[in-house]
């Protein structure tokens, strides 16, 4: 049900031109040519928590230029664990620290979608660029 409501609610948003995730920007929209990409890969950690490999194409982590203009084609990632958000990511390496998290034992979702330099996401066909992996706690 958690994800219905959340599917019909990037629906709306989309829909209605407003962008996702509270920006206060317009989505930055692709035309297919050059269009960045995310995939993810996801690994414990021998210590602690997971290690987060973000893997991009046609985008260039930009920290240098957060919260200032957009730039086509940089910016950084939102990291989110069950569709609450972490942090940002600037780079393609984030430790994600578990143990802070208070986490139930079970299945876990780690989602990233990359943004532009001013937050506002990225999105191709209408939905965000984004990648997901499961994690079992």
């Amino acid at each position: 049900m958690k994800k219905l409501s959340r599917i019909l609610v990037l629906l709306l948003l989309t829909t209605l031109s407003i962008p996702a995730h509270g920006h206060s920007g317009e989505a930055h929209k692709w035309d297919g040519k050059k269009t960045p990409s995310v995939k993810l890969i996801v690994s414990k950690d021998a210590m602690s928590g997971y290690n987060v490999r973000i893997i991009t194409k046609n985008f260039k982590w930009s920290p240098e230029h957060a919260s200032s203009a957009h730039i086509p084609g940089e910016g950084h990632a939102h990291i989110y664990v069950d569709d609450v958000k972490i942090g940002r990511v600037y780079g393609e390496w984030y430790h994600l620290a578990t143990a802070n998290l208070s986490l139930t034992p079970g299945s876990h979702t780690i989602r990233v979608d990359l943004n532009g330099n001013d937050h506002s996401p990225y999105m191709f066909n209408n939905a965000l660029l984004e990648a997901k992996k499961i994690i079992k706690t």
